[in-house]
Parts: structure tokens; sequence; C-alpha cells
């Protein structure tokens, strides 16, 4: 009771400590709630997106409606009865309680017994049996997810208990006086520790419960922030927006709170410790046995004179608190100049590894036409594109592939905007002059000879066939930049291309050719991005497109910078609560430390030290915390940026020569992100002023007498 009696009075007596004390825990608390909810919310949103992809833990296919009617009275699952789409039926299975069926032999032998072929008949859904926990397999999955989980959570609650140290290291500091009257008097070392630990139960009452409520808060408004970005819109199916929602889990919240107050505890316990080993001497007269050496020179007082010297000597006094405060105003001023740079950069990369994989982005959407369509039906369905709705423009073409004893020539009917995507919107002549002429542009490196092209290996009826092609009078071009970012040097001086307008094959060139299977692909620009999935369900209803080798670009950028956007404001959501811890730690001690210091201010004050100078000794002070933070701040976000920069250099294209097309080291600017990190600088310098000026001034209305004999 002693103990209880001693900290409660304490938290009382000093309401200002305590206030910033409950801050501290509620940040602490409101940080690792909010990962906790999260993390619970991430494991519900996969479990019904992946119930609602495929509702069963396994899946019979291929039987016969008895069979499949049997089997509905498995009493181990719960059973639903699907027939398919070509009339044979499947049973979808739900386990219903934990069982040990986890190996492949002993699943092998169950489903023999009811004569099912395991390899050709089971569908496993192994993700949703893991986020059930159905299994002894699912249950060490689920473990090793949430022991890495926890594993970060471990080591972020390491910066955190910086946070609480800090609180009840200044808090055993201003009473260490007292703590070592106490021991004089009889007071055990357990029992100084367990008035530290009383404290921090009682502070924990208060800050606990306000820092689990505030997570659970963050939690959802960084979850409502993360969808805004789109991303539900850019992975899921249509209607699948619905089952993202937030969840919490009792459990994982119970789990959060226990690990928060075990680490207020062991930092109470751990600063206890600390002050018994001071003698009741040493802690009533507030001097160690050990002689520590006076710095003399300090580079702000080369550049302040004495009042820089007094300042640096007044952090120095307090290394582990002066480094605390230090390393997370680093670490928040990093994310604050980080995040969007480098988010930007990876925009940058994603734009150029998508411009060097399929050019310069004519069109969103590529598509490959079935197998055996034929040329008709292909030009047919080209129409239809043409007069939809949906698109810009597409480009389309009727293709032929022929060879001769040295080359391999490539004929293309292709339509303008084919044409004006082959040549980066450069032809050498213009479509309409292509289309006058009635014949072909020849694209080649390999000298122009004789007025006809011959093409021996054309096929007819299963027979070789040689078709003789007049070109076009019009000049030459060499090898059209679409085809040569695509195929190597060597072999490009084998390579003919002969281009003509989609009329010149419609009017005259079908009948050089007997095409009676066509396999061909086009691409289309949609019109309105709005419009994607409509226009990607219209051409699929075409049924000449394969949706198996479709290349949706639109889909995958969209995708690509949806993810940069949500990761953005993930890191924007943390980088706000570091700054609360930054801020909370830095007001802690530098109001705390000017307290501490009021006996030694008043006796400065008592020989002469004026207003004006003691608050230009505070305003060095704080601007050391700004400053020293500042740089470690820019060394460390230059050092990030040259390791973005080495690690874009994975995704670069090299030539044939080894040089490199489009280096990714040169979108990275290392002066970027100086405009950020002197704002952080400033708002940081500025934050620490404040906090000194409150304590500065309260101090000032009592008695230099009063402050100089006080007695903590």
């Amino acid at each position: 009771m002693f103990s209880w009696f001693l900290a409660k009075k304490y938290i009382f007596q000093q309401k200002r400590h305590s206030i910033l004390t409950i801050c501290s825990i509620m940040t602490a608390l409101a940080l690792m709630t909010a990962l906790f909810t999260l993390f619970s919310t991430l494991l519900s949103c996969m479990h019904d997106v992946t119930y609602d992809n495929a509702p069963y833990h396994y899946k019979i296919t291929n039987l016969t409606k008895d069979k499949a009617e049997s089997l509905l009275e498995l009493s181990e699952f719960d059973c639903n009865l699907v027939i398919e789409k070509d009339y044979t039926c499947s049973v979808e299975l739900l386990l219903k309680n934990y069982t040990e069926y986890d190996y492949a032999s002993d699943l092998d032998n169950y489903w023999k017994n009811y004569e099912i072929d395991p390899e050709k008949q089971i569908e496993t859904n192994r993700l949703l049996i893991m986020l059930d926990v159905k299994d002894l397999q699912a249950r060490a999955e689920f473990a090793q997810v949430f022991a890495i989980f926890y594993v970060f959570v471990i080591f972020l609650a390491l910066l955190l208990r910086l946070v609480i140290d800090t609180a009840f290291e200044i808090s055993s500091k201003e009473r260490e006086r007292q703590f070592g009257i106490l021991q004089s008097l009889g007071a055990t070392p357990e029992q100084i520790v367990k008035i530290i630990t009383c404290e921090g139960l009682y502070l924990s009452c208060i800050g606990v419960p306000l820092g689990a409520l505030t997570g659970i808060g963050l939690g959802f408004l960084s979850f409502q922030a993360i969808l805004s970005s789109g991303i539900a819109k850019a992975y899921l199916h249509e209607g699948q927006e619905t089952l993202l929602h937030y969840h919490i889990d009792i459990l994982l919240l119970i789990i959060a709170v226990i690990t928060g107050l075990a680490w207020v505890l062991f930092s109470a316990y751990g600063t206890g410790m600390r002050v018994i080993k001071m003698t009741p001497i040493q802690a009533i007269s507030g001097r160690s046995k050990q002689i520590q050496k006076v710095r003399k020179f300090s580079l702000f007082g080369l550049l302040f004179g004495w009042k820089g010297r007094l300042a640096s000597r007044n952090n120095h006094r307090q290394p582990k608190r002066f480094l605390i405060t230090v390393l997370s105003l680093t670490l928040s001023m990093v994310l604050f100049a980080s995040v969007s740079v480098i988010t930007d950069k990876s925009k940058i990369a994603v734009d150029r590894i998508f411009k060097e994989l399929y050019g310069e982005f004519y069109y969103d959407i590529a598509l490959e036409t079935k197998s055996g369509v034929s040329v008709e039906k292909y030009l047919n369905a080209m129409k239809q594109i043409e007069a939809s709705p949906y698109f810009a423009n597409f480009c389309y073409g009727v293709h032929i592939v022929g060879f001769n004893e040295k080359n391999v020539i490539f004929v293309s009917y292709i339509n303008e905007n084919q044409y004006q995507q082959t040549f980066e919107k450069k032809p050498p002549v213009s479509y309409q002059e292509l289309k006058d002429s009635g014949k072909y542009l020849y694209a080649s490196s390999i000298p122009l000879e004789g007025d006809s092209l011959i093409l021996e290996s054309i096929f007819k009826n299963g027979e070789k066939k040689e078709i003789s092609l007049e070109y076009a009078i019009i000049e030459k071009t060499g090898i059209p930049p679409a085809e040569a970012q695509y195929i190597s040097k060597d072999y490009l001086k084998n390579y003919i291309w002969l281009y003509a307008p989609i009329e010149l094959y419609l009017d005259s060139a079908k009948n050089l050719y007997d095409i009676q299977n066509y396999s061909g692909d086009f691409t289309v620009l949609l019109n309105d991005t709005k419009d994607h999935d409509k226009a990607l369900e219209f051409l699929y209803s075409l049924d000449i497109a394969n949706p198996e080798y479709t290349t949706d670009i639109y889909q995958m950028h969209y995708q690509a910078d949806t993810m940069l956007s949500a990761v953005r404001i993930a890191l924007n959501c943390l980088n706000i609560m570091f700054i609360l811890i930054a801020v909370i730690n830095m007001i802690n001690i530098i109001s705390t430390g000017i307290i501490n210091r009021k006996s030694e201010i008043a006796s400065l004050q008592s020989l002469g030290l004026t207003t004006g100078q003691l608050y230009g000794i505070t305003c060095i002070e704080c601007s050391q915390y700004a400053l020293t933070s500042g740089i470690l701040a820019i060394s460390l976000t230059e050092g990030l940026l040259l390791l973005t920069a080495e690690f874009l250099k994975t995704f670069e294209v090299y030539e044939d020569d080894g040089s490199v097309l489009n280096p990714m080291n040169n979108i990275i600017n290392y002066s970027e992100p100086i405009p950020n990190l002197l704002l952080a600088m400033a708002f940081a310098f500025v934050i620490a002023f404040l906090a000194s000026l409150i304590p500065l001034k309260s101090m000032q209305k009592t008695p230099l007498t009063e402050r100089m004999h006080s007695v903590d």
C-alpha cells in the first residue's frame, strides 16, 4: 500500500509530467493497436475475397449426378452440388471442424476410399484452409504468418519503448533526491522499483484504453485512406469491393494491449533498476562517483560563443535522451522527405519499364485471335470495333510470312493507325500516298533489287507456292522502329518488311493467298478508361479474341500506379505516428530539462544573465536538436536514394552491344528531397522552441531566491 500511495500522490502532484507520460503511452499503444487491427482487417478481407472466388476448401470435379449426390452426405464437410457448363457435376466441400488430415498420403487415401482420383478430380483451396485454420498444415502456416508479423511488431515496440523509457527516465530524474531520502529512511530497493512500477500501472489505466481506442480509429482512417487509392477496383473483380470492410479481432486486440502494457511495465521496471544502482548519498546530492571531463570546445561554441557552449553542455548532460529524441526526429524527417520522392521515382521507373516492354502506349489492350478464325470473320470483327463507341482508335492488319533462300519476308496489310504506330508517327510516306499508289512499301536494310520480290514458302493446299509482289516505286525505308526494338540486330540483316494498306488486300491482294486458318492480333486504345471493363467485355463478345492471350496494358499500369499510391498512403500514415512520437519526445525532454535546471538558471540570472540571453541560450539549445537531426536525415535520405538508384538498375534493359537503354539511375535527383528536409528542420526547431517557452515563462513568475533554494 505504501508504494501505491506514493505513486498516486506523485501523479497528482506532477500533473504536467503525468499528462505527457500518458500521451507517450497513448501514442505507443495507438500505433500498436492500429497495426493489429489492420492485420486482422487484411486477414478478414483476404478470407472474404478468397471465399467469393472459390467458396470451398476442396472441390471434387468430373462427377456423375448419382456419384455427386452420394458425396453430399460426407459427415466431415458442408457440401454443395454444382452443375458445370459442360453439364458435369462437381461437389464443393467446406470442412466443418479442425481435422488432422494434413499429409498428402492421408488425404489421398481418404479420397480413394470414395473412388476419387486426387490428381485429376480434386481442387484444393489452400489459402482458404489456412485462413480458416482447418488442419495441422493450416495451423503451421497461420503461425508462420503471425510470427513474421509479430516480429515486426516487436521491432517496432523497441522503438516505442524509447518513447515510454524517456517519460519514465525523466520522471525518475526529477525524483532522484526523493528516492535517495526514502532509501536513507529505510526504503528497500524493491520498494523503490515497486513505486515506479505502480506509477506505470496507474498511468496505464488511462493511457492503455485511450491508446487502444485511438489506435482503432487510426486504423480505420488508414484503411479508408488506402481504399481511396482505388486498390480494390484495380485488383478485385466487379462487385467485390463490398467484401472489404474494417474488422476488429478481439483476440488480436487483446494481444496488442497486453504487448503494449508489457512494454510500459518493462520501461518502468528498467527505470527503477537504474535508480537503485545509485547510493542514497549520490541520489540526494545529485553527484556521481565518476569524474566526467567537461568539453571546453564545441561546434556551437565556435559559432555562438559562450551561449553556444552553455547550450551544448546542457544537452550533453542527458546524452541518452538527446540521442533518442534526435533518432526519432531523424526517422520522421527521412520518411517525410523520401516517401513522395521515392514513390514518384518508382512511378517514373514503372512507366519506363512499360514503355520498353510495350512501346509508346499507342494502345491499352492487345488481343490475339483464336486459332482457325477466317480472315473474313477477323475483318468483320474489326468493322464492329470501328463502329463501337469504346475506342479512340485501333490497330489491326493481315500479316503473311514468307521466305526465300536468304531472307524472312513479312507482308503486312494494315490500317492507318497500325501504319503510324509501326513508324512511330514518322512514316517515310503518308498512308494516303501509299494507298493511292496501290503497291508496297519496302522496309529493310537489304538493298532493293529488281522490280519484284518472290515469296517462295507460301503454302496453298499443302503445296509450296511462289508469289511475286511488285513493290511501290516510292523510296525504300530502313527498318521500322516498332520492329527493330523486338528483334536482335544480328537477325535484322535477314528481315524484309512489305507494307500495304488494308484496302489493297480487300481489293485485290487477297486473291494471291489461300488462307484457310488465320491467327492474328489487334490492339485498341480506350476512348474513356472508365469504360475499360465494358470495352473488354465487348471485345470478348466478338468471339474471335482469345481471352487467355490478352495483354491488358491499361489494367497492369493501373494496378502498378494504384499499388504505389496505396504504399504512399500507408507510409504517410506511419510517418504521422513517428512525427507524434518525435514531437512528444522533444516536448517532454526540453520542458523537463528546463524545469530540472531552474536552480541553475536562477543562479545565472542572479549573476547578470538577462532574459534575452536566457532565451538566446534556449534557442541555440533547440537548434541543436533540429540541426543534428537534419544533418543525419540528409545523410540517411541521400543513402536511401543511392540504394534506390542501385535497385532500379536491376530493371534496366541492355542493347546487344552492352549499352544501357534508358538508364534508370538518371531519374534520381539527389537534391530533390533537400527542400522538404529543410522544412522539417524548421518545423522541429519551432516545436522545440515553443516547448521551452511555456516552462520559461512559468519559471519567471517565481522569485530568484525561491528557485535557487528549491528542493525537488
